[in-house]
């Protein structure tokens, strides 16, 4: 890295005009970022509080002479996350080190080897030696996170799937939503790090009619699911024992917080024209999705 460029760490313990300062040049340096991820500009503000708290931290190249940014890393150092958020060079100073610095100093930061960083596809082909390098490996690709049929590439960690939509048929759909059904049974079952269930109750309904969130999924045989279960399944012995036929196992999932949306929805005004509906369950990886469904 040149002689020229200086390294500042901002985090919470630097002066909070000198954060505000910096602050100013970050966004310009980052105004770029806009058209590929989708609320940049308010995650950026986000940024800047939760250095106030000790929740992230940036790196900040600065090349004296003009007194520009040369790069920076910005990361979250939480207890459940440690990831570099974004890592960005400018053109001019790329192939001098820089790139190398940061990861450097963020691996040391952070106390994690492989922490988790996320590349868009137009992106990842340019980062590749870079984290070949440290080692840094595609663990995870996701579609439509943040651009629609756009991946996201997610390198160290996979990415943590925490939202479905689940089809159920309305008669146990609208159980769950008064709060007479508890659990919710299921041959097959989505990734253990899912929170939130949206619920659409299928035929002859057709709508989206809320959401449950998650206490915990039992896996067990279905006699003992029956048995343990039966008085808060809202299902029938018959269409129990129908539903599980040639099963060795099932799944019961806890239902925890209930929440029945003010109105239904047609799945197309949430999801767009195109959206198959699944016949079991789907993840909601789309950030604009999500956003959508959290504030009904």
């Amino acid at each position: 890295m040149r002689s020229n460029i200086v390294s500042f760490l901002i985090q919470s313990s630097m002066n909070h005009e000198d954060r505000i300062s910096f602050f100013h040049q970050i966004k310009g340096f980052l105004s770029g970022l806009e058209c590929n991820y989708p609320f940049f500009e308010e995650w950026l503000d986000k940024v800047f509080r939760e250095v106030s708290n000790g929740r992230r931290c940036i790196i900040v190249l600065m090349d004296k002479t003009g007194n520009v940014i040369a790069g920076l890393a910005i990361l979250k150092d939480t207890i459940q996350e440690k990831k570099i958020c974004t890592l960005r060079v400018a053109k001019e100073y790329r192939n001098q080190g820089c790139g190398s610095y940061l990861i450097e100093r963020a691996i040391e930061i952070l106390k994690e080897t492989m922490p988790l960083i996320t590349v868009s596809e137009e992106h990842v082909d340019d980062f590749k030696p870079l984290f070949h390098k440290y080692g840094f490996k595609i663990e995870d690709k996701v579609k439509s996170v943040y651009n629609e049929n756009k991946y996201e590439y997610y390198f160290n960690k996979p990415y943590q799937k925490k939202y479905v939509l689940m089809s159920i048929k309305p008669q146990y759909a609208n159980a769950i939503m008064h709060g007479s059904k508890k659990v919710e049974f299921r041959k097959q079952i989505f990734d253990v790090n899912v929170e939130r269930v949206y619920v659409y109750a299928s035929h002859p309904v057709k709508k989206l009619i809320g959401y449950f969130d998650v206490d915990h999924v039992i896996c067990e045989n279905p006699d003992k699911l029956w048995g343990d279960y039966n008085k808060v399944g809202c299902i029938s012995k018959k269409d129990f024992v129908s539903y599980f036929n040639n099963c060795s196992y099932g799944y019961a999932i806890a239902v925890k917080e209930v929440y029945r949306f003010a109105k239904d929805y047609q799945i197309a005004e949430i999801f767009g024209e195109n959206f198959q509906v699944p016949q079991s369950y789907r993840y909601i990886n789309n950030i604009k999705t999500i956003r959508v469904l959290t504030s009904l």
